[in-house]
């Protein structure tokens, strides 16, 4: 009878009961390993088994199969005519050391660290690190890493633009505020690209169209003023570019705040990170505060690391 070997969520085997023995005295197996007899899905430990507490060994111990609807158990392989068991147990390469036993973590597997002329053994996948809490202040958070595919989140979006708010603080100081607007209307469109919902960049859209209106308006209104000094003309064009100018402010409210919603709303429920932006300081320096919010996500991504 071949016998399966588990540790954690990971099956080896299938192995023979001299096998187990075999590498049970060696370190390779420990008793807190479980098995299983193959066909069937009660698992022992190989304490319960090897250890004497069951009253049979792993060679001649054929647990009870539990009866599932639809289930059939896998045929057992036939071994090769000229196989005969290696007395040696398997050996560990210098590049892929044996496991660790005993530790909070589990063992952690190189790459192919059996020897081809066992038939029986089959090399496990490598162990993909997860990330835990950090003492320093610093959050890790597993899944994070190449979550989605090089270069893009988890639903497919590409990661938002990564030049450093700092920079473009500076931008917007040495053009008069030009590139800030610029930059923000690139923020959008990256929105629309996370949340397919998000009306940011139709809001600033309209925002623009607007501040288009409103230079129209006073440029206009003062031109009437010095055509038409008598005119009232010239004071209610201006009036009417002051009021426009009013309802370019609640359509800029409204786009940071929309986009402020898609980003909290992403990263608090497809990729939990737990994030949360002042509303006073996406009103006052939204173009700034995303960026500020893009370079933390953009290290994150590609680190593993939350500051």
């Amino acid at each position: 009878m071949m016998f399966m070997i588990k540790r954690g969520d990971q099956e080896f085997g299938p192995y023979s009961g001299t096998d187990i023995r075999q590498y049970l005295s060696s370190g390779n197996i420990v008793e807190t390993d479980l098995v299983r007899a193959e066909g069937t899905d009660r698992w022992l430990t190989v304490q319960d088994i090897v250890g004497g507490k069951a009253a049979q060994s792993p060679a001649s111990a054929s647990p009870a199969p539990v009866s599932q609807p639809g289930y059939t158990p896998a045929p057992t392989p036939s071994p090769a005519p000229a196989y005969e068991p290696s007395p040696t147990p398997p050996s560990y390469s210098a590049s892929a050391p044996s496991p660790g036993f005993g530790t909070s973590a589990g063992p952690a597997y190189g790459g192919s660290s059996f020897p081809a002329s066992d038939p029986g053994f089959a090399a496990p996948a490598p162990v993909t690190p997860s990330w835990g809490a950090s003492d320093s202040g610093v959050q890790q958070l597993g899944g994070a890493v190449g979550a989605g595919g090089a270069g893009t989140l988890k639903n497919g979006a590409p990661l938002p633009p990564n030049l450093n708010w700092l920079i473009v603080v500076g931008g917007a100081i040495f053009t008069c505020g030009l590139f800030a607007l610029v930059w923000l209307f690139i923020q959008a469109a990256w929105f629309k690209k996370l949340d397919p919902q998000s009306k940011g960049q139709k809001f600033l859209i309209y925002y623009l169209v607007g501040y288009v209106g409103v230079l129209a308006l006073t440029f206009g209104g003062m031109g009437l003023s010095i055509a038409m000094p008598d005119s009232f003309l010239g004071p209610l064009v201006s009036s009417m570019g002051s009021l426009v100018s009013i309802g370019l402010l609640v359509l800029y409210v409204l786009a940071a705040f929309n986009m402020k919603a898609s980003l909290e709303g992403y990263f608090n429920n497809v990729e939990p990170i737990n994030l949360k932006l002042n509303p006073i300081l996406v009103i006052f320096f939204a173009v700034f505060y995303f960026q500020y919010h893009f370079n933390r996500i953009n290290t994150w991504k590609t680190t593993g690391t939350l500051s």
